[in-house]
């Protein structure tokens, strides 16, 4: 196999890896924040009872 072709394949190898990482990451980023928006909701919320209980 061509020097040539063992670069590309490598190059092309390692921009798929980056891809499948950076979504990794962002699917990641994305569950924590949509978990931390709905906790804040919820604390939120009970901050709001609890004021009109007091």
């Amino acid at each position: 196999m061509p020097i040539s072709k063992t670069i590309n394949m490598k190059t092309d190898i390692e921009f798929n890896i980056d891809g499948i990482l950076r979504q990794m990451i962002n699917e990641l980023f994305n569950e924590i924040m949509t978990s931390y928006k709905s906790n804040l909701q919820l604390f939120i919320d009970r901050s709001e009872v609890n004021q009109k209980h007091y």
